[in-house]
């Protein structure tokens, strides 16, 4: 109810875009004062939205390099993820919670604070996108650039 008053208050409105599989079952939850995005592009919910939470989706990347706040809920440690190359705690641009008390205070801060993303994650995202650039530039000249002399082509 907190979280609901704050985000009327300042003008918020609370979007769910529910996982495909789900879309037909959706009815069976208790979506009031929730708005549902069935039909809305991931595209169209990023440009309106001012602060994603999710929890083990791909989606955060695009959203964090509009460089909006992410925040990842993330249950328990048993929640369907396995452990890949990405960790959400060193790696993330955003912070993990796993306690639903925890994730309304962060999300009451971000709206108290007009969504700004902190300037850590901020440097996490430049980080990741000088990397993949990095790797971009490396495929590249390996398949276009053969017999070329490319001197310090990385990205500062």
């Amino acid at each position: 109810k907190k979280l609901i008053n704050l985000a009327k208050e300042k003008g918020y409105e609370i979007l769910f875009k529910p996982h495909p599989e789900i879309n037909n079952i959706i009815d069976l939850f208790n979506t009031e004062n929730i708005k549902i995005a069935k039909n809305e592009t991931y595209q169209e919910l990023f440009n309106s939205s001012s602060l994603l939470i999710t929890d083990y989706s791909s989606v955060f990347f695009d959203f964090a390099y509009l460089k909006k706040p992410v925040i990842y809920y993330q249950g328990n440690e048993e929640y369907h993820y396995n452990k890949g190359y990405w960790d959400y705690n060193t790696m993330g641009f955003g912070e993990v919670i796993s306690k639903e008390e925890d994730i309304v205070n962060k999300i009451i801060d971000y709206i108290d604070n007009d969504c700004n993303m902190e300037e850590e994650y901020k440097i996490c995202i430049k980080k990741e996108l000088i990397t993949s650039l990095n790797l971009l530039i490396k495929i590249i000249v390996k398949e276009y650039m053969s017999g070329f002399y490319i001197i310090n082509s990385f990205i500062i």
